[in-house]
């Protein structure tokens, strides 16, 4: 990969975007040109992260059109004194490469966040430090600004950073489903793509979980097999290794082969690429949500949900609690919000914006297989889900004169809170 420094105009000829590498070069190149651009000569390093920089991205080639389902993930690091840009400026900067590589028939949404070298210098054991100094690629700036990363082993990550990835899978998938108007005859692709993620993220978690994480979805499932295969794992009040060892292998080179159109419109044919395989992915998540909740909190199998993750919750630090809310407090703006102070105060004594959310989500994420089959006349106006909505930070739903809040209205409401108070910290 060409190196750019700052300011230079990479020159490069039309995209071929049948070509699956030409296509992410020209992601590369795209948004090392205008970050550059942008920040004129301020710019230490632009670092590629996520699925895309291990080359395990998912894409759909269709006729003069290549679209990537997975984002394409940038760390900016600025020079040290440089202003970060405002969250307006990042987002009006993802929106410039995006509209220039659609021009070029490229589809692909960018994740785009600025820092300065104290924060990859500050980086404490977690999944995205890992990856991020394991497989993160440097396409614009010092090529040995990952160097600043400190070393730490897979062994080092928290185990709640495990069971975190699970819950933050399931409120992505609870905002997938709000789009979709009962169940279609074959499952949808953005469905069935998410689906995927569903099982590749519970092996990532499981194996993260036991001490035996890899950094990769190909050697993820290659090892989850060979922990299936030596029943080295007790699957006491978790599920059978092998079959789920199965389907993760299934889930992982479906993924890496990319969805093509024509495979798309095959899906209903296909016994893996079924409804069946959603549900079963859900009540897999479910499982494995519990036994490592009951591991975490010393909790017995015959807990409910709600007192497993009550108990975990329990056990977060004051601190933690409190920057969470601070964090969506200036999120919010601190005189504009005022009014939700009082509501804030009393749920800030309980848990984080995080925890709020996770709980909310994890409710309604496995109800979903009930849910979605919901069609016409049977509606879902006879649940009352405003409860859920009350846990969440903010709501901006009204309430129906008659009925009560759909269950895909409270679903898109839980993703839109994880969006903006969740995605972008750590607390």
């Amino acid at each position: 990969m060409t190196k750019l420094q700052s300011g230079t105009q990479p020159m490069y000829a039309k995209t071929k975007t049948d070509d699956r590498r030409a296509a992410k070069a020209a992601i590369y190149e795209e948004a090392s040109r205008l970050c550059a651009a942008r920040c004129n000569g301020r710019v230490s390093g632009l670092v590629l992260t996520g699925s895309l920089a291990r080359d395990e991205g998912t894409d759909v080639q269709g006729s003069g059109s290549w679209t990537l389902l997975s984002d394409a993930e940038f760390l900016l690091v600025l020079t040290d004194g440089a202003p970060l840009l405002s969250l307006r400026q990042e987002s009006l900067l993802r929106q410039s490469i995006e509209g220039n590589l659609a021009e070029r028939g490229i589809h692909c949404k960018i994740s785009l966040s600025s820092c300065h070298a104290d924060y990859l210098r500050g980086m404490r054991p977690n999944i995205f430090a890992y990856e991020l100094k394991a497989c993160g690629q440097v396409v614009l700036g010092d090529p040995e600004i990952l160097r600043l990363v400190p070393e730490f082993s897979a062994a080092q990550i928290p185990r709640e950073d495990a069971w975190r990835l699970l819950c933050n899978r399931m409120v992505e998938h609870v905002g997938v489903c709000s789009a979709f108007a009962g169940k279609p005859e074959r499952l949808p692709r953005a469905l069935y793509y998410h689906t995927l993620k569903l099982y590749l993220d519970m092996a990532t978690s499981l194996l993260l979980f036991v001490g035996a994480y890899e950094p990769t979805y190909q050697r993820r499932a290659a090892r989850l097999k060979s922990l299936a295969d030596s029943g080295s794992i007790d699957e006491s009040g978790l599920f059978p290794l092998g079959r789920f060892a199965e389907r993760v292998d299934f889930c992982t080179q479906s993924k890496l082969r990319g969805l093509s159109q024509e495979k798309e419109s095959q899906l209903e044919t296909q016994p893996n690429g079924s409804w069946a395989l959603w549900e079963e992915a859900i009540a897999y998540l479910r499982q494995l949500w519990r036994w490592e909740l009951q591991r975490l909190t010393g909790l017995k199998a015959h807990s409910s949900d709600r007192e497993l993750l009550k108990a975990w919750i329990r056990r977060q630090s004051v601190y933690s609690c409190l920057r969470g809310w601070v964090y969506t407090l200036r999120r919010r703006g601190w005189v504009q919000s005022w009014r939700e102070w009082p509501r804030w105060g009393w749920r800030g004594m309980h848990a984080s914006p995080r925890y709020w959310i996770y709980d909310a989500a994890s409710e309604l994420f496995f109800l979903l297989p009930s849910l979605v089959a919901i069609i016409e006349k049977r509606t879902d106006d006879e649940i009352d889900f405003r409860e859920l909505l009350a846990r969440l930070p903010v709501t901006s739903a009204t309430l129906p004169k008659n009925g009560y809040p759909s269950w895909r209205r409270v679903a898109a409401e839980i993703f839109w809170n994880y969006s903006e108070f969740v995605v972008d910290t750590r607390s």
